[in-house]
């Protein structure tokens, strides 16, 4: 994997020029780790996805105008979870 530009930035963020390399793990996964990160990670995504399906997601457009709203007003309510349960 060819490392990040030095150059490389998100708009709007200060960067230092920080390549993965400058961050090394403090120990290497062990297989074990791994099978073990990869069970929490699968109960994670069902925990969401069961959350979905109880209707507790939020609409795309309602969360984008939430993000809108934080432009002006950093203490603007979260936007309600739609009723029902998502569209298959």
């Amino acid at each position: 994997m060819e490392p990040v530009s030095k150059k490389a930035y998100l708009p709007g963020m200060v960067t230092m020029g920080f390549q993965r390399q400058d961050f090394p793990p403090r120990h290497p996964e062990t297989e074990a780790d791994r099978q073990a990160r990869i069970q929490r990670e699968e109960e994670i995504i069902a925990r969401a996805e069961a959350d979905i399906d109880a209707g507790l997601g939020i609409e795309d457009d309602d969360l984008e105008a939430w993000l809108d709203d934080l432009d002006h007003d950093p203490n603007a309510p979260l936007p309600s979870p739609r009723s029902g349960p998502a569209p298959r």
